[in-house]
């Protein structure tokens, strides 16, 4: 009986180690459960840290972007851009005018020409050039995209009120000048 006792009291304990090491199982397995979740929780804030984080540095590059962009379109025309805005206004002038572009081929009457008609002429086509939006006023303020379609608006100017029109404005004005200089004024 003793081998059926020692027997049953191995069996006995046995089961109480079992049901020991069961328990540490069941509280192992709970364990790893809590870190599971933990370690799930961690990655969905990191990833929403990350999505967060993403969606703002593309909202940052998306305002330098547009701020350069702004920064572009408003960009004034280089001085050699005004050189030019400056000749063609010169040029067209001379061609209204009927003068030759080179000054070594001026005549006393085109130089006389020149005096009576040229500020006149180069104020009226600066400011009738400006009204139309593509030239700057002064024109050194010209936006730089809106440069060629000043050159355009330059070398299709022709004085508002025609080439007579102006230039009995200038005659006119000349006359009130040399009347008023001999009536003590000015």
């Amino acid at each position: 009986m003793t081998d059926v006792s020692t027997l049953a009291d191995l069996m006995g304990n046995l089961g109480d180690i079992v049901k020991q090491q069961s328990e540490n199982v069941n509280v192992i397995l709970g364990k790893v459960g809590d870190l599971a979740k933990q370690f799930d929780n961690l990655k969905s804030d990191v990833g929403s840290e990350i999505t967060e984080f993403k969606a703002g540095i593309s909202k940052e590059i998306k305002s330098v972007k547009d701020e350069f962009e702004t920064m572009k379109a408003s960009a004034e025309i280089t001085t050699e851009q005004r050189r030019l805005i400056k000749r063609a206004v010169n040029t067209q002038v001379y061609k209204i005018l009927d003068l030759p572009e080179h000054k070594e081929k001026l005549t006393i009457e085109d130089r006389v020409t020149i005096r009576k008609y040229s500020r006149i002429f180069h104020q009226r086509c600066y400011a009738e050039v400006s009204r139309m939006g593509h030239l700057g006023n002064p024109y050194g303020t010209t936006i730089a995209r809106n440069y060629t379609q000043a050159i355009r608006d330059i070398e299709a100017w022709t004085p508002s009120n025609g080439i007579s029109g102006l230039m009995k404005e200038a005659d006119d004005n000349a006359l009130a000048r040399k009347i008023a200089r001999e009536q003590g004024y000015e």
